[in-house]
């Protein structure tokens, strides 16, 4: 495979820490696995860090609940820009090769990759990204494995091959949906109890 994702003990315990100092540069909706999108805010790196191309990329870390084992695979729509690039990710991953890796790593597959340059004095990212997580190199997944709303994990550069500091840059947070998700979860549940209400009325 591209990848093998293999931090090293310290790089893994750095990457677990969560640092409630640090802003949140990627809001993530996970109310649709098949459409789970990825936002950029407004906010800066906590940490100059220019160490690793849109090839490396950067990684959500423990962001699945349990080692999810897939392999690449592509986005299925990406504006999602990392700072000092013109490039857009357009792969994501989590590793197959280790048992014990939680994160998903965004990336760029290019011949040509640019260098990322994270800094204190400018937006992270700019754009957003769909994943489709339900089903990744012929693998279903678990809905299990997602992380539930309000969940906040490091995001750390690169992707663990030494290719990027593993330097924590900001943090990522499992947002609640947009309203008009959440309208089209209130009309079921509301469908559900007048179901409810006519078979009590029957009786």
């Amino acid at each position: 495979m591209k990848k093998t994702l293999a931090l090293s003990i310290a790089g893994a315990l750095a990457a677990g820490v969560v640092t409630t100092q640090a802003a949140v540069l990627l809001q993530v909706n996970v109310s649709d696995p098949t459409a789970v999108t990825i936002t950029a805010t407004s906010a800066h790196a906590t940490l100059n860090d220019n160490s690793a191309s849109t090839f490396a990329g950067v990684t959500l870390a423990d962001f699945f609940n349990a080692p999810a084992g897939l392999n690449v695979f592509f986005m299925t729509f990406s504006t999602l820009s990392p700072a000092g690039t013109a490039q857009t990710y357009n792969w994501f991953y989590n590793n197959d090769l280790s048992a014990s890796d939680r994160g998903l790593n965004l990336y760029r597959d290019l011949a040509s990759p640019q260098t990322q340059i994270f800094t204190t004095a400018a937006p992270a990212f700019t754009g957003s990204a769909t994943l489709d997580l339900t089903k990744l190199g012929g693998v279903v997944l678990p809905l299990g494995l997602l992380p539930t709303v309000g969940t906040i994990g490091n995001l750390v550069v690169g992707d663990g091959e030494g290719a990027g500091s593993g330097a924590t840059i900001g943090q990522w947070q499992v947002v609640v949906p947009e309203p008009s998700t959440w309208g089209v979860v209130s009309l079921v549940a509301l469908g559900s109890v007048g179901v409810v209400m006519r078979r009590r009325n029957r009786r």
